[in-house]
This record gives C-alpha cells, sequence and structure tokens, in this order.
C-alpha cells in the first residue's frame, strides 16, 4: 500500500510539474490525493500494528 502510494502521488506530481499532462481537460495531478490518502493511510496501518505487537521482555 505504501509503495502504490509513493508511486501514484509521485508520478503525478511529476508528470503535472514537466508535461502538464490532460486527459479529456482533466489534469493527472487530479490523482495525488488518492496517492497521498494512500501513504496515509499505510503509515496508520503500520502505527496500528505496532501499537498491537506483543512487547518483548528483555532477557537482562
Amino acid at each position: 500500500m505504501m509503495a502504490a502510494g509513493t508511486l501514484i502521488f509521485c508520478v503525478s506530481v511529476i508528470t503535472l510539474a514537466f508535461t502538464n499532462l490532460t486527459f479529456d481537460k482533466v489534469s493527472v495531478g487530479r490523482v495525488a490525493p488518492y496517492g497521498g490518502t494512500l501513504l496515509i493511510l499505510s503509515w496508520a496501518a503500520t502505527a496500528m500494528a505496532a501499537i498491537k505487537a506483543p512487547h518483548r521482555k528483555s532477557s537482562d
């Protein structure tokens, strides 16, 4: 999910910056928020997994 979000976000922003590409008067830059949302959700899922992970006891 993180890789897909990064790819979608970066490709759309870079394409917009260098080419201003549009499809039927819709800019490629309009896809960037979806990639950003995927990134936010993946970080939230990572944080939840870290919080719910069992704690290991140190053997000191």
